[in-house]
């Protein structure tokens, strides 16, 4: 019997942990983990591998090195999971399941643009952020002053423009930050005060917000807005949106953000021999749906193989109530957040961002790393405008 796990981030390691703990050892079981990449990355962390705040090896581990050591890994690209057939295609093989944790985790949407628009630069993974960083770098000495177009005010977004506004000020270099928005305003599930407060402190940076707007193309480094308004001398990153990293072929429901909703113990009621863990899951909470998070990403893989192994037993399933410690958006020199049911802002937040992702990082050094930058940078001060003279 095949246990499949897709996905190698915070969800699906502790689903194959899991998995291990409870299923009898025999050969017959069998728990098979797939990612394309070889190693797992710590994913709040990109925005700061962009603007070279964080060194790339202290946000990643080998996913062997994470398994259980009667867990086998596929190291493959999956082109797609079909569940009504129970099959995950890798290019010209196929492995057939008979339970699987569907945990591959998001990547970015860019809705009905252009294949070629695509390729623009965007924040799926520590590859695409030492992309940023490299680039970005190179584009800062290639003119006498870069505009830096972010697509996209969600916490991506501002991490992201926060990052490079501090990357530049460190080369010496001049830079203007322009954040395009859909929305009336920027991160408006946080309400109008919070998020007014955010372009406040930006504005004192020089961010502008260009909102009600989106970019409708981007080519020979300017970038058109869908107001017809063009800004030269671009530097672009999209963060507008995210969908499933794989594509999932079946007769489930998802939502308008691509997640796939799931009962209270995680399972897909059209099929209920896949449950779904991490940024795939839609997850009722009250009213709406419960946010992506790493530390509901760790939760509900657990939950997820926990009930996996014990619909094969015959056992009474487990319903997933999320703890939530929290969640923080470092800005430079601020923050935004929660923490342990405590709201947080200004410079308060920054050590607890870094803390709480130090907890969560792979091994002692990363963790220790982490430490070092809780307190580094909380004491941060802004670089001056840099103007060339």
């Amino acid at each position: 019997m095949v246990f499949a796990i897709l996905g190698g981030g915070f969800a699906g390691l502790a689903a194959a942990r899991e998995l291990d703990k409870r299923l009898p050892k025999k050969p017959s079981y069998e728990i098979v983990l797939i990612d394309r990449h070889s190693y797992t990355t710590m994913l709040p962390s990109l925005p700061d591998v962009a603007g070279r705040r964080v060194e790339p090896d202290r946000v990643k581990e080998a996913i062997t090195s994470q398994l259980p050591k009667r867990v086998r890994f596929i190291k493959e690209a999956v082109e797609y999971v079909d569940f009504s057939t129970r099959t995950i295609q890798m290019g010209d093989t196929e492995l057939v399941y008979d339970q699987l944790i569907f945990a591959p985790g998001s990547r970015a949407n860019f809705y009905n643009h252009s294949a070629q628009f695509q390729k623009n630069l965007k924040l799926d993974n520590l590859d695409d952020a030492i992309m940023i960083r490299d680039s970005f770098a190179r584009a800062l000495f290639n003119v006498e002053h870069l505009n830096v177009v972010i697509s996209g005010g969600g916490f991506t977004g501002m991490e992201v423009a926060s990052n490079l506004y501090r990357y530049a000020g460190f080369l010496e270099r001049s830079c203007s930050i322009y954040v395009v928005d859909r929305n009336r305003t920027i991160l408006p599930a946080l309400g109008d005060k919070r998020s007014n407060y955010i372009m406040e402190q930006m504005s004192r940076l020089g961010f502008q917000f260009i909102l009600d707007t989106e970019v409708s193309d981007y080519a020979d480094q300017t970038v058109v807005l869908n107001t017809g308004e063009k800004i030269h001398d671009a530097f672009f990153v999209w963060c507008s949106g995210v969908k499933l990293a794989i594509p999932a072929r079946g007769h489930q429901q998802q939502i308008r953000d691509d997640r796939i909703i799931v009962d209270s113990f995680l399972r897909i009621p059209e099929h209920p021999e896949v449950f779904v863990a991490g940024d795939a899951a839609a997850v009722k909470a009250g009213d709406t749906y419960l946010r992506r998070a790493v530390n509901f990403a760790a939760m509900s893989g657990k939950i997820a193989a926990r009930n996996a192994v014990a619909a094969l037993q015959g056992k009474n399933l487990k319903r997933f109530k999320p703890i939530d410690l929290g969640w923080v958006i470092p800005l430079y020199t601020t923050s935004v957040g929660e923490a342990f049911g405590m709201k947080t802002q200004g410079r308060i937040g920054i050590p607890l961002h870094y803390l709480m992702c130090g907890i969560k990082n792979y091994n002692a050094k990363n963790i220790s790393s982490y430490a070092g930058y809780a307190i580094k940078f909380s004491f941060a001060r802004p670089f001056r405008k840099y103007t060339g003279d």
